[in-house]
């Protein structure tokens, strides 16, 4: 596993088909999408059921799991500029300027976007037991640039 601390989830009683699901999903993100996790897209990925999907990604913001954080972002109404990222509602203005187009914004719901933050590394993945003795020949246009051996 990616995130051993998952199996954690059995004891809220998760399918373990689920948060196994999840913990390939997320130890594949890549480094670029990791601050801005989605759980809708999670469920077209996985074919999970979107609620269950919501469910799941807030779970793993308690204290006991901990592996994703909530960010509140404000989008501006206008050109869709990130105006400010927060991490708690009660850190989220009123009002806010966009740096991009000018206007101010009196910030409502609809300016509020919700995403999740993988805060943890993934533990490396290891090869499946069929690939343990030697791959050889990584090839550019046919020409060998390099050698891998598994120890």
């Amino acid at each position: 596993m990616y995130f051993p601390i998952l199996n954690t989830m059995k004891g809220y009683s998760i399918d373990e088909i689920l948060f196994k699901k999840l913990d390939c999903w997320l130890g594949t993100r890549r480094l670029a999408t990791r601050k801005f996790l989605n759980p809708l897209n999670f469920s077209i990925d996985t074919g999970i059921d979107a609620e269950v999907a919501m469910y799941i990604f807030a779970l793993c913001t308690q204290t006991n799991i901990n592996i994703l954080k909530v960010k509140y972002v404000v989008e501006c109404r206008n050109c869709n500029h990130i105006c400010g990222k927060y991490y708690s509602t009660g850190d989220i203005p009123r009002k806010i300027s966009c740096s991009d187009c000018g206007i101010s914004i009196d910030v409502n719901e609809d300016d509020i976007k919700i995403w999740f933050e993988l805060i943890q590394e993934p533990e490396a993945h290891p090869f499946p037991t069929t690939m343990k003795n030697v791959i050889e020949g990584v090839y550019d246009l046919g020409k060998q640039i390099a050698s891998v051996h598994l120890i």
